[in-house]
């Protein structure tokens, strides 16, 4: 039986941190200001359309699902570009395995199409183009790594290339139409 809603809200918001809150949490207990304000912007705030902040905004949204009674399906994307996954996917691996304790699913989504990209903009070695063979290989070490945290018969395992490879080129340039150019 899964917990309430105000129950699994708490568990899944601890630790949490928005980018429209003081440092140390909700409470601002470091006070070391906002992460915008050490970024060197302004604090952004409750937002001006809802006039709600971010946590009450996700929470509210968090709180609407979970009362429905169904597990949520959850997902991180990542591109295996390299043998190993980093630092910045260890919190939300965390995440996701307090989602399937909770009986939530969980999908870990393998960027077997988007990796193949590499940096378009040429500036980095780092993000250099790789062949599908490569980027599988990859792959199977992140999942080696990540099933270290997730429950892997808890845990769907998808491509991204299961569908964007289907993809024709008209499809591609209506998709990117949709986003504002990144100045590259």
């Amino acid at each position: 039986m899964m917990m309430n809603p105000d129950e699994q809200l708490e568990i899944l918001l601890r630790g949490t941190y928005f980018a429209d809150e003081e440092a140390g949490g909700p409470s601002g207990e470091a006070g070391a200001g906002s992460l915008a304000e050490a970024q060197g912007r302004e604090t952004a705030g409750p937002s001006a359309a809802t006039g709600r902040t971010l946590r009450e905004q996700m929470t509210a949204e968090l709180r609407e699902r979970l009362k429905e009674g169904r597990p949520l399906r959850v997902y991180l994307g990542a591109d295996p570009t390299a043998t190993s996954l980093h630092i910045g996917h260890f919190v939300p691996v965390q995440k996701l395995r307090v989602f399937q304790d909770l009986g939530h699913q969980v999908v870990f989504l393998i960027g077997d199409y988007t990796g193949m990209i590499g940096d378009p903009t040429g500036q980095s070695s780092e993000r250099r183009r790789l062949t599908h063979d490569e980027l599988m290989a990859y792959s199977q070490d992140y999942q080696r790594q990540v099933f270290r945290i997730l429950d892997p018969k808890k845990t769907e395992v998808r491509y991204n290339g299961e569908w964007l490879s289907k993809l024709t080129f008209a499809e591609v340039a209506e998709l990117a139409a949709i986003f504002p150019s990144s100045g590259w």
